[in-house]
């Protein structure tokens, strides 16, 4: 979340920040349910206990956010960069950092890396959950940082959070109640000497939108098909056994049939299944429709249709066309953050004498693709 224009952290800005943020939580937390496969769909429930209420899920938001995370970050940025940058980003291990940078964008539209020295003086920096960040900014044209807030919450039955402030020179330790109303001081402030305020920001395009949010609706549509129609099957198998001009038959006589599998009737009677006649040439379309909608507004090519097939390299970057747009996008923004990077880690390691500018440092993306030597896909 992002704080526009506060003119201080003091206690009110904060405490208005974690009230809004709490808000926002629940969208954040629904994104990452539906990322992990815990969709609406899991929540359906019937009066008549005694219908079938299949509940399948077919998670195509966790296939779309994988898709795009592995296609721009899977093979790890490459830098040219000065030796001092290359052992700090080694020793952070950067290339699975910026994965799990690009993951958040993707999934929670936004993400957050916090700077400091971890015991023996070294810089570290690691990727933070989206919900326990709070980004203040100007509201100037360049939005600088100015301060930022990482809530933690506390276990019950303590509940509240465990609030830690960041300024450009100073971070500070509070304990927020879980009525959100005030804050404690649980430490003195403490100098972290970056020369900034330690985090960088990733926000997913202007709007800040996971990239599988817009399909939601569809992915419950889907869940919704796929489960009404194992359930018309369920109904089909359990149909019921309609035993016309036969109201002398009794229960035993059923049970006897059922041994037996032999049915004997009179003239003017007749067996028949009561059955729910199921179009299901139109339940495949109805599938295939909402699945092809899905892959196109997540940005993603379908799968089925290459894999095992010879396709030209041409006709393989049309199909990745959207989901270059999207990738070039993310690129560009995890470039900036990346400059970001490099400039707080210029600024400690300037204090050692390292006369460096961080504008020398260029990172290099690769897409995540296999191609083959003849410009063919291969599997």
């Amino acid at each position: 979340m992002i704080v526009y224009g506060a003119k201080a952290l003091d206690t009110p800005t904060i405490i208005k920040a974690i009230q809004d943020k709490e808000k926002e939580n629940v969208r954040i937390g629904h994104l990452q349910d539906y990322y992990e496969g815990k969709h609406d769909i899991l929540l359906r429930h019937y009066e008549d206990s005694t219908k079938p209420n299949n509940r399948i899920v077919v998670n195509y938001c966790k296939d779309i956010a994988d898709f795009i995370t592995a296609y721009v970050v899977g093979v790890p940025v490459t830098y040219d960069a000065p030796e001092a940058i290359e052992k700090a980003l080694a020793y952070n291990d950067d290339g699975a950092e910026t994965q799990d940078v690009v993951h958040d964008m993707v999934v929670c539209g936004f993400a957050c890396e916090l700077f400091y020295t971890d015991e023996n003086g070294d810089v570290r920096y690691n990727n933070l959950d989206p919900a326990e960040c709070i980004i203040f900014m100007n509201d100037d044209l360049q939005s600088d940082i100015t301060g930022f807030v990482r809530i933690v919450k506390r276990p019950d039955p303590i509940g509240g959070y465990l609030v830690t402030v960041y300024d450009d020179t100073h971070t500070q330790d509070f304990v927020c109640d879980s009525a959100v109303s005030g804050l404690t001081a649980v430490s003195e402030q403490s100098e972290h000497h970056f020369g900034d305020v330690p985090v960088v920001f990733y926000p997913n395009g202007q709007d800040m939108q996971g990239n599988f949010e817009q399909i939601i609706p569809l992915q419950d549509a889907l869940n919704k098909v796929v489960s009404d129609s194992v359930n018309d099957w369920e109904s089909f198998v359990d149909s019921y056994l309609v035993l016309e001009g036969m109201q002398g038959t009794t229960p035993e006589d059923i049970a006897e049939m059922k041994a037996n599998r032999v049915l004997l009737t009179d003239a003017d009677s007749k067996a028949y299944w009561l059955t729910k006649q199921a179009d299901n040439d139109r339940v495949k379309t109805m599938q295939d429709d909402l699945r092809t909608m899905i892959l196109e507004l997540g940005n993603v090519p379908d799968m089925q249709d290459i894999t095992g097939l010879s396709v030209s390299g041409e006709a393989m970057k049309f199909r990745l066309t959207k989901t270059e747009i999207q990738a070039s996008r993310i690129e560009r923004i995890v470039t900036r953050g990346i400059q970001r990077k490099v400039e707080l880690l210029y600024k400690v390691l300037s204090l050692t004498g390292d006369n460096m500018a961080y504008t020398e440092v260029v990172p290099v993306f690769t897409r995540n693709f296999i191609m083959g030597e003849s410009n063919e896909v291969t599997e």
